[in-house]
């Protein structure tokens, strides 16, 4: 905690700014829906682990909607058709899903307008996860800016403490079909584009726009004009509502992660990635990264990692499980409650799990200080340990796609692939 933070030294006062999930709001109420659908239809060969990773990705695509730059539209044509896209990595989504490269900048809202938008997202799964499982006494609530804990699930008698380290596999990119010239002539200047240019283009508001999922799936999003307006949701949950419609979507995220994963699986999608690094192979043409020009521009780089699987992110997540755990487990009262602490994401570290949380997952700690200790006797083999104050370092890794656990209380309401 730096200075000038709450000390939050008890379970009281952390709870005091701990907020429920709103329900209300555009990706709550969307979240709430799509939850109801993955346990309707998940299950006969599809994960409900894969499928909330899934929906995971989906509503915080429809949030980046609502925040689109305009700027960041561009035309892209071939012999046979003309369209708008809008990409969310560094590449023509089009082109991509085509087998081709081409170098476009990103659409990403600013940060200050997403915020802290994928933990809340991920808060609102988990909730939604123990209510289903345990009731409605069951509950997750995010917490204020403290500099310690992210979300907590509150239980009878049990807390879960959540260190969140969360961020989409894909961001799925948007494109608007551009049937003739005199229909998009003044979107900007596009009229005399080459067809193998992308130029960028205005905002194509009057249009219907799609998602674009695979090289032949979409989702109808209506027209970028009413994104603000939150009238995306409403389609998307439509065309999500149709089984046929829910499974085509969640098996084809689940390629996209399995490419993710494994390198021999990768598709064209996995171009569409978060952390994709530079095309291969690379065209000619493919520019230099700046402005030092060493080496050549990612379609998305390492900072833009999945999940928890980024080294920084996993680094400091270890280091913020043992804070929380040290803090609430010994060193400040819990009042009566039993206090868990996991690390907690929307997949897991999938390419650094072996080498950074591996060897941690069954570590146990406890204190052994000339102050304070918790050794009752020993002797040249053996330490004695009192058995309250030992304490697991994980009491969980959680993820949808795959989770660690030494706790019950967690196992119970987020072990995915039961």
């Amino acid at each position: 905690m730096t200075d000038g933070e709450d000390e939050f030294n008890s379970i009281s006062e952390l709870l005091s700014r701990a907020h429920e999930v709103d329900y209300q709001s555009y990706t709550g109420q969307f979240v709430r829906s799509s939850y109801e659908l993955v346990r309707r239809y998940a299950g006969g060969g599809l994960s409900i682990g894969r499928s909330l990773a899934a929906i995971f990705d989906l509503t915080v695509t429809a949030l980046y909607m609502e925040n689109l730059l305009r700027s960041k539209w561009y035309f892209c044509a071939n012999e046979k058709t003309q369209r708008a896209v809008y990409p969310f990595v560094n590449t023509c989504p089009s082109c991509a899903l085509s087998g081709e490269f081409a170098y476009i900048e990103a659409g990403k809202p600013p940060s200050a307008k997403i915020g802290k938008a994928t933990s809340v997202i991920l808060a609102a799964i988990l909730d939604l996860q123990a209510k289903y499982l345990k009731g409605e006494n069951y509950r997750v609530c995010t917490i204020d800016d403290n500099g310690l804990v992210d979300a907590c699930l509150i239980g009878e008698k049990s807390i879960g403490l959540f260190e969140i380290k969360s961020a989409p596999l894909v961001a799925f990119p948007l494109m608007v079909p551009l049937h003739r010239e005199s229909e998009f002539s003044d979107c900007g200047p596009i009229v005399n584009a080459a067809l193998s240019e992308h130029v960028s283009m205005k905002a194509p508001d009057d249009y219907d726009a799609f998602m674009l999922i695979d090289e032949n799936l979409s989702i109808p999003v209506g027209s970028p004009g009413e994104f603000g307006l939150g009238e995306h949701y409403r389609r998307i949950l439509e065309w999500l509502s149709i089984e046929e419609n829910f499974r085509k979507f969640v098996e084809s995220w689940t390629q996209t992660f399995n490419g993710y994963a494994v390198p021999s699986l990768r598709g064209n999608t996995f171009w569409l990635t978060n952390g994709c690094g530079v095309p291969t192979p690379r065209p000619e043409s493919w520019p230099q990264r700046r402005p030092s020009g060493g080496g050549y521009a990612s379609i998305s780089d390492g900072k833009s990692s999945v999940g928890m699987d980024r080294t920084d992110d996993v680094k400091k997540g270890i280091y913020q499980v043992i804070k929380i755990s040290t803090h609430y487990k010994e060193f400040f009262p819990s009042e009566g409650w039993e206090v868990s602490a996991a690390l907690v994401s929307n997949i897991h570290a999938v390419k650094h799990h072996e080498n950074y949380l591996k060897e941690l997952e069954d570590v146990v700690w406890t204190i052994d200080g000339k102050g304070q200790s918790h050794v009752v006797d020993r002797d040249q083999t053996h330490v004695l340990i009192e058995r309250p104050k030992l304490h697991n370092l994980f009491d969980g890794i959680i993820a949808f796609t795959k989770s660690y656990f030494r706790d019950d209380f967690l196992r119970e309401i987020y072990d995915f692939n039961v």
